[in-house]
């Protein structure tokens, strides 16, 4: 119920200022997309929206044994009041086996043609099931991560930088450390996983040529990696 949720998800200004602007739409509802994946995860749709409603957004989350509110797929922004609202079903498309959806934009305008348009033409989408669709699943029965669930590229390091991949991370704060071999941090630092974020970006143009150990420490996972120095 509203005020027991077993789980929320969040508007993406929620983990990230720049996205102040853009929310959830008030008129729109959540819809059950089917197997969009070929994965047998179904997928669930959000109408969102910018700037007070004048733009249209488009939220796919792929669900898994555990759902997490960072989003695998998304469409925007549609001047005009590009949403859906609730205009939105499962239809077979094609021979594919992947789910489909079809979509209405009613209040969609004809585009600015210099000297007038019309208003609340609407218009009509069909969004075919695809693999490509990121499928990124949680496991609901551990607080630890799987093995291998955050990477580190390109490692070894032969310049000054390189990015920790948090695409797989539920979206919460972290800390993340460098060590040396004797066990001395070398480097810390917290940051909050936010709603887009796939990569952390780490800078090594300090660090002398060896072997680190970095450690990432959040709510639900404790993982360490091997980071090699070569320059």
């Amino acid at each position: 119920t509203y005020d027991s949720a077993a789980f929320v998800i969040h508007e993406p200004y929620y983990y990230d200022p720049d996205f102040a602007n853009m929310g959830f739409w008030t008129r729109g509802g959540i819809k059950d997309c089917g197997d969009m994946t070929g994965t047998g995860n179904r997928v669930l749709y959000i109408n969102g929206t910018l700037d007070g409603e004048y733009y249209g957004y488009h939220y796919f989350y792929v669900l898994g044994s555990a759902i997490d509110d960072k989003v695998d797929m998304f469409i925007g922004a549609f001047p005009d009041y590009g949403g859906c609202f609730n205009n939105i079903d499962t239809l077979t498309a094609d021979g594919d086996q992947l789910g489909d959806v079809i979509m209405g934009l009613p209040e969609f305008f004809t585009p600015e043609d210099g000297v007038s348009r019309k208003l609340s033409v609407g218009t009509m989408w069909v969004l075919h099931g695809s693999k490509k669709i990121p499928v990124r699943l949680n496991n609901v029965t551990s607080t630890i991560a799987t093995p291998n669930s955050i990477s580190i590229f390109p490692n070894p390091v032969i310049d000054y930088n390189c990015k920790l991949d948090l695409s797989s991370i539920v979206p919460q704060d972290l800390e993340i450390s460098l060590y040396d071999l004797l066990g001395r941090k070398v480097f810390s630092e917290f940051i909050t996983t936010p709603f887009f974020r796939v990569s952390k970006p780490i800078n090594t143009s300090g660090l002398s040529n060896g072997t680190y150990i970095l450690e990432v420490k959040g709510k639900s996972i404790v993982q360490r990696l091997k980071l090699s120095v070569l320059k």
